[in-house]
């Protein structure tokens, strides 16, 4: 299939982006009209909305939003996810009146701006962007752009646009070990790391250090009693200012679970609480300021409020 698709966005290259749309926007159309969400209920995010899209590579990936609390988005889930089939595979997000009042301090900036709904909220609470932010920003983009490794070609109007959201100048070229060269050169992790450890672990994340794996994805490390000495230990390698980076990558955490996910992604409520209290054991041994730390359980918190209500 991946095959398949690459094979149509580069057999679609030259066509006019208006023609090339036109796919999309029937699909669309097509969900629109058959959920019977308007406008200010159901959008596109991402690829679509900001124009870096490559017929047959990128999927639809939307937004749903509710009034009320998580029992209200729950709802308005089950009525849409009969339709999802056709966003061929892309991300539905969906957001809450009380997630939105609550946890929008949480969302990276940065992920923001690829909702323009969502950032136009965020620009009501006069959130800015923290400096760690892009930091965390580029290394989730770059874990998860599993396209970029198979055809860097096509993720060329992906990666300007990323870059351009960041506001530095475009890359001279597009791979996997460019946007990593970006995000080395431009992060505190080049004083503590060298960049072939912190490239193995991006390269292969099996084989990395956990001290890498804590920098790039601390939403996997798990805490156990055997592990926790090794994790103990690998924390002390880093710096404070690396510590203030795994917190932001909770906030990122904290955010991303609000949205529904669990639900949408499959999960069960005792995994999703277990991962909640793994993050909380993680947050304690961070070497962060006291006002940091209880804003994070404060989040995770909330969370456990927000799910509480709902089976699955």
């Amino acid at each position: 299939m991946d095959y398949l698709r690459q094979n149509i966005a580069r057999s679609s290259a030259n066509l006019p982006r208006s023609v090339a749309f036109l796919p999309y926007k029937l699909l669309f159309t097509l969900i629109r009209a058959l959920s019977g969400l308007p406008d200010d209920k159901l959008w596109l995010r991402n690829s679509l909305a900001l124009d870096y899209w490559e017929l047959g590579l990128s999927d639809l990936d939307l937004s749903l939003y509710s009034k009320g609390g998580s029992s209200e988005a729950a709802a308005l889930w089950s009525r849409f996810q009969g339709f999802r089939f056709l966003s061929l595979g892309g991300e539905v997000q969906v957001y809450s009146e009380t997630q939105l009042e609550r946890l929008l301090t949480f969302c990276n900036y940065f992920e923001a701006q690829r909702d323009p709904k969502l950032s136009a909220r965020m620009a009501t609470v006069k959130r800015t962007a923290h400096p760690l932010e892009a930091n965390v920003f580029l290394i989730k983009m770059l874990m998860s752009d599993k396209g970029l490794r198979r055809s860097p070609e096509l993720r060329h109007r992906k990666w300007e646009r990323m870059i351009g959201l960041l506001e530095r100048p475009p890359l001279n070229s597009v791979s996997m070990r460019s946007v990593y060269e970006e995000l080395y050169q431009h992060s505190l992790l080049r004083n503590t790391f060298s960049s072939d450890e912190l490239w193995q672990s991006i390269e292969t994340p099996h084989e990395g250090s956990l001290r890498a794996q804590l920098v790039l994805e601390p939403n996997k490390v798990v805490i156990t009693a055997e592990r926790l000495p090794r994790l103990v230990e690998a924390l002390s390698q880093l710096p404070r200012e690396l510590h203030g980076l795994i917190s932001m990558h909770q906030r990122w955490e904290i955010w991303g679970l609000s949205c529904l996910t669990p639900i949408t992604h499959g999960f069960s409520k005792e995994n999703l609480f277990h991962h909640i209290s793994n993050q909380v054991a993680l947050t304690g041994l961070l070497n962060i300021e006291k006002s940091i730390r209880e804003e994070l359980c404060e989040g995770f918190e909330v969370l456990r409020e927000y799910y509480g209500p709902l089976d699955f």
